[in-house]
């Protein structure tokens, strides 16, 4: 996961007047009304993650956007030396409006979570070769219980069907499926290989709709063991 491809993105959405606000209202602003699907806000993600992944927080800035909204971010990197000299930025949109969404695609997991984030950006270490990796994090099942499906929790489920979770894993947000999707919202996918209790793939709308398909093995029984396939695909709508 290549974040600093990401600051191009952003750097063409924004004017060059950007400047560092710790204190700014708007920075305010984001830091007190923003929240994700489960309540928690900015900060309360940040200090969560901050304890389980190589992320060390740093600036506070802000922004005017070619379109006249207006961008709160957030600077950190990998590494408090910084000897790689490596810095990634969160932006959050604030529109005319009002309305605040995050800008950044990488950063779209936390609107489902801290630890939803937290294992987007464990497993972008993973891809990126990153030492110590936080692994034991990325396999406990408990942490995807953030996906409901009709059966269960899938971290609930992950562990009755005795699953050993394995990389590579991947959440991530998909903002448009294709050009044909006539579902409304966007898309949030968390795929896991080698272990599943589910036939990839399956669409989970959120707020309690029931999945495409119910969980079976080849037998035809509920609630199969991971032997059952090779791999999950899971989306999460939203």
């Amino acid at each position: 996961m290549e974040l600093g491809l990401l600051l191009v993105g952003l750097a063409e959405a924004v004017t060059s007047d950007s400047v560092r606000a710790d204190d700014n209202p708007l920075v305010d602003k984001v830091k007190s009304t923003w929240r994700a699907h489960d309540g928690e806000t900015v900060e309360q993600i940040i200090s969560k993650v901050a304890k389980v992944v190589h992320f060390v927080p740093r600036t506070w800035g802000v922004s005017g956007g070619i379109d006249q909204s207006e961008y709160v971010f957030l600077s950190w990197t990998r590494h408090r030396d910084n000897r790689s000299l490596e810095e990634y930025v969160i932006a959050w949109k604030v529109t005319p409006d009002g309305t605040i969404k995050i800008a950044s695609t990488y950063a779209k997991p936390m609107e489902l979570g801290w630890r939803a984030f937290a294992l987007s950006l464990i497993a972008g270490e993973v891809t990126d070769g990153e030492k110590d990796v936080n692994l034991r994090f990325l396999h406990d099942q408990a942490n995807f219980n953030f996906v409901t499906t009709a059966q269960g929790k899938l971290g609930n489920l992950l562990g009755h069907g005795r699953c050993t979770i394995v990389e590579p894993v991947f959440v991530d947000y998909f903002p448009k499926v294709d050009e044909n999707q006539t579902t409304k919202g966007d898309l949030w996918r968390v795929l896991l290989w080698r272990t599943a209790i589910f036939r990839g793939p399956v669409i989970l709308p959120a707020r309690g709709s029931s999945p495409s398909r119910n969980a079976r093995d080849k037998s035809g029984n509920r609630n199969p063991s991971c032997q059952a396939y090779r791999d999950i695909s899971l989306g999460l709508m939203v």
